[in-house]
């Protein structure tokens, strides 16, 4: 929906750290291959923890605000912007007017075919009649 590249500009926020208790985080992301663990990964490795219980302890909004940093140097200094996300709505708009164009055409061509098939048959059937 968002296009391939805006996996570049994710961070996977989780909150409720606290229900890990002595779990990891990697814990709970689960086994490689997890639909989870795929997700991180598709968002380059990008994810933070949010303990609920720790309201007071400031460190959980600093070290998001440092990773948020850091992937915006990986991009360039560059945000997800409403110009990306335009072009990508663009790009989907155009691709299902192809995929439409394509099936009124093969609809076309079967519809043809059908009346083709129906004009022998029927040219069969008076051959048929007047001999």
């Amino acid at each position: 929906m968002f296009g391939e590249n805006s996996l570049m500009y994710i961070i996977v926020i989780f909150t409720r750290g606290d229900f890990l208790k002595r779990k990891t985080i990697d814990w709970f992301l689960g086994n490689p291959g997890s639909s989870l663990k795929n997700l991180i990964e598709a968002c380059g490795n990008r994810f933070h923890v949010f303990n609920n219980k720790e309201t007071g302890d400031r460190t959980q909004v600093t070290d998001l605000l440092q990773k948020i940093d850091n992937m915006l140097k990986e991009n360039g200094g560059s945000y997800y912007s409403c110009k990306m996300f335009r072009e990508m709505e663009r790009e989907i708009q155009e691709q299902q007017k192809n995929i439409l164009m394509k099936k009124v055409e093969q609809m076309k061509a079967e519809k043809e075919e059908l009346m083709e098939k129906q004009k022998e048959e029927k040219k069969e059937d008076e051959d048929r009649g007047t001999s």
